[in-house]
């Protein structure tokens, strides 16, 4: 049987990199498995993934990415998009 995959996929814009920066080491300093990647042709826009357990709510995890990431970025944050992928 093929291992499964549970993950958070995260997508937002700023222009400031330093905001980003504190993002991906918050988001990194509260789960494991995150894997944060800045776009080569819009570098404002920036993709997250977390990897979640087995014994992890997923949902709740999306709320909770997706409300801090607005939280430490307020108005300069845009574009705050979070989903869940169970494969």
């Amino acid at each position: 049987m093929a291992k499964r995959k549970r993950v958070v996929r995260l997508f937002f814009n700023t222009f400031y990199e330093d905001l980003a920066r504190r993002i991906e080491e918050e988001l990194s300093r509260r789960y494991e498995g995150v894997k944060f990647t800045r776009s080569r042709v819009l570098p404002e826009f920036y993709y997250v993934e977390i990897s979640v357990s087995n014994s992890s709510d997923l949902e709740r995890i999306r709320v909770e990415v997706e409300e801090l990431v607005k939280k430490l970025g307020g108005d300069l944050v845009f574009g705050v998009k979070a989903y869940t992928v169970e494969t």
